[in-house]
C-alpha cells in the first residue's frame, strides 16, 4: 500500500501542473457539500478520479465492515443523504459503505 509520505510529492507535482483542474474539483466538492458519514457523492468522485489515473481502488464491502464503524447516524439520515447522491455513487456506496483504499497498480 502506498503511504501518504510516498504519494505526497506526486500529489504536489500534479496540483502544480493541473491547478485549474484541481481548483475545479475543489469547487465541485464545495458546491455539493456533504456531512460526516454521508459523503457518498464525494467518495464516488474520488474513486472515479483515482481510477482515471490508474489506481486500483477498493470501496464498499471491500474496504470496510459495517460492524467496525462508530458513530454512524440513524438509518433514515443515511437514506436521505444517499438520495441526494448521483446514481453512480449510490451504486458504489452500497448501503453506506463509502470508505475507500487505493494503491498504485
Amino acid at each position: 500500500m502506498v503511504s501518504a509520505k510516498d504519494i505526497t510529492p506526486l500529489i504536489l507535482s500534479l496540483s502544480d501542473e493541473c491547478q485549474s483542474y484541481v481548483v475545479s474539483l475543489r469547487r465541485d466538492f464545495h458546491q455539493h457539500a456533504e456531512v460526516g458519514f454521508a459523503e457518498f457523492r464525494t467518495a464516488g468522485r474520488v474513486i472515479q478520479e483515482l481510477q482515471k489515473y490508474g489506481f486500483q481502488v477498493a470501496f464498499g464491502k471491500e474496504a470496510n465492515r459495517l460492524e467496525s464503524r462508530l458513530g454512524v447516524p440513524p438509518a433514515g439520515y443515511l437514506e436521505r443523504a444517499m438520495k441526494k447522491a448521483i446514481k453512480e455513487v449510490l451504486e458504489m456506496a452500497n448501503g453506506g459503505r463509502y470508505w475507500l483504499i487505493f494503491q498504485e497498480r
